[in-house]
């Protein structure tokens, strides 16, 4: 862990001429504003092992103190910018505070992340990239408990550090202003930060005799998850920022049949909403197995689908897997009744998007498919029904999530590609050492998969008959209901 000194430059020039100015490099320190850095250094003296600065000249300016002090190198990083205010710069400060304020309040009470704060400007996303992508480059060069001074701007930082804070609220920045050359202390953990102080003042973390307890949840393939009270903590991984952006978004755009995201604990675990209801493990119940949680499930999925086409072509490409072509929403990859908390047979809620990239809808849909028709055979005790019957099934699915004959059709076809590539990765995660991997190779589900693929490949022409085309659904349909 690095821990950082983060410090709001000294008074500027230009906040005396009452104007908004993001631009670098912009004027220097006033009068004021070198004395409170001589002031800030003074008080970092001996204290930091670097010092990093925005390529601001007040700053640059700021920096240069610190660094001179303490006998430390001086790095100026790009990423530290203001937030660039678009066509709010130059505008006199009245004015131009309240658009970004209005701007700023969308961001925080309304998770429109990916929106500009003023037109032209720059989007909370990718402030939060850019931030992110700092802490990284610390973190490789200083990752042995040094402590390194931040200088950057008031707005990125009353941004980004509660929103990557898990003990501290969104709003934080808003409600807690940083005035010139106050200081915020804080630690990496995996995935975002701990906050350890803000202007002076400790943040304190909850005491451990209130802690909830912890217990592990049923499922979770290869990922330890443990509920905490009304939460659930998760390890954080190389692409937990990206799906965090994602359960922002879906948020954001109203889809409620996703945990809310609320930044990384103590222990460096991601915290999540813990959904009430049932998750459908195996052996799959009788209402999971109904026609009601099949007809949910796929209503589900393409409300899912259809709350992330917009966020599909954005940066955030850090995904566990990389996009596929065409981008048409960002698959889960994963979507199976394992996946999905029921209140009694309706599927409501879809967890677990570590495998999420974006991707063409047909992709998740083919896994779908596979895993609620369920298109197994006979070796597997997970299946149930004939493949007529389990075509049947596929195409109720289908239905309900309103595919065209093109993806119906589209979805068929990729139901051994997406089996296979299942296939194929479990193969390697096991030749790379992964023993979760390994142990289920063992455990019979690579042989149980490739079992499936055999199953389909013989029966693909009937499945494509049946789920595109419907030849034959009304004999199928009346012979299962007599």
């Amino acid at each position: 862990m690095t821990r950082l000194v983060f410090v709001r430059h000294g008074e500027s020039l230009h906040n005396q001429r009452g104007v908004v100015s993001s631009a670098a490099p912009g004027l220097g320190l006033s009068v004021e504003g070198l004395q409170q850095a001589e002031a800030v250094a003074e008080a970092l003296r001996g204290s930091v092992v670097a010092v990093y600065v925005s390529p601001a000249l007040r700053a640059v300016q700021t920096g240069e103190r610190i660094a001179s002090l303490s006998g430390v190198p001086l790095v100026i990083d790009d990423r530290l910018v203001e937030i660039e205010v678009g066509s709010v710069e130059g505008m006199e400060a009245t004015e131009g505070l309240r658009i970004l304020d209005i701007g700023w309040d969308r961001w925080i009470q309304e998770g429109t992340l990916d929106e500009p704060v003023a037109p032209g400007g720059e989007r909370a996303s990718d402030v939060l990239e850019r931030f992110r992508a700092f802490l990284e480059r610390v973190e490789v060069a200083h990752p042995d408990d040094a402590t390194v001074a931040v200088v950057a701007h008031g707005g990125l930082l009353q941004l980004s550090i509660p929103l990557l804070s898990a003990n501290l609220d969104d709003e934080h920045g808003r409600t807690q202003w940083l005035r010139n050359v106050e200081t915020v202390e804080a630690r990496t953990v995996p995935g975002g930060l701990w906050c350890e102080s803000w202007a002076g003042v400790a943040v304190e973390a909850p005491p451990p005799a209130s802690a909830p307890e912890e217990e592990a949840l049923a499922g979770g393939g290869s990922t330890v998850v443990i509920r905490s009270g009304e939460t659930v903590r998760r390890p954080v991984r190389p692409w937990t920022p990206a799906v965090d952006g994602l359960l922002r978004h879906l948020r954001a755009a109203g889809f409620r049949g996703a945990p809310t995201v609320h930044g990384v604990d103590q222990h460096g675990r991601e915290i999540l909403d813990y959904i009430p209801g049932v998750v459908g493990n195996y052996p799959l119940s009788d209402e999971v197995r109904s026609d009601t949680a099949l007809r949910s499930a796929g209503r589900l999925l393409r409300e899912y689908h259809e709350a992330t086409v917009g966020f599909a072509n954005t940066s955030h490409d850090h995904w566990m897997f990389p996009a596929m072509e065409p981008r048409e929403v960002i698959c889960h990859s994963d979507f199976a009744p394992y996946n999905c908390v029921f209140e009694g047979a309706r599927a409501v809620a879809i967890i677990d998007f570590d495998t999420a990239r974006p991707g063409p809808r047909a992709w998740d849909l083919a896994y779908g498919l596979y895993r609620f028709a369920p298109f197994a055979g006979p070796e597997n005790v997970d299946g149930f029904g004939d493949v007529a019957q389990q075509a049947m099934r596929a195409r109720t699915f289908l239905d309900a999530y309103g595919a065209t004959p093109r993806l119906r059709a589209d979805s068929v076809a990729m139901l051994v590609p997406r089996l296979r590539a299942l296939v194929d990765f479990m193969r390697a995660a096991a030749d790379d050492g992964d023993g979760q991997f390994q142990q289920h190779i063992d455990d019979g589900h690579l042989a149980l998969y490739l079992a499936d693929i055999a199953y389909m490949e013989a029966n693909l022409a009937s499945i494509a008959s049946l789920v595109v085309h419907g030849d034959g659904a009304d004999v199928i349909a009346s012979s299962r209901d007599g």
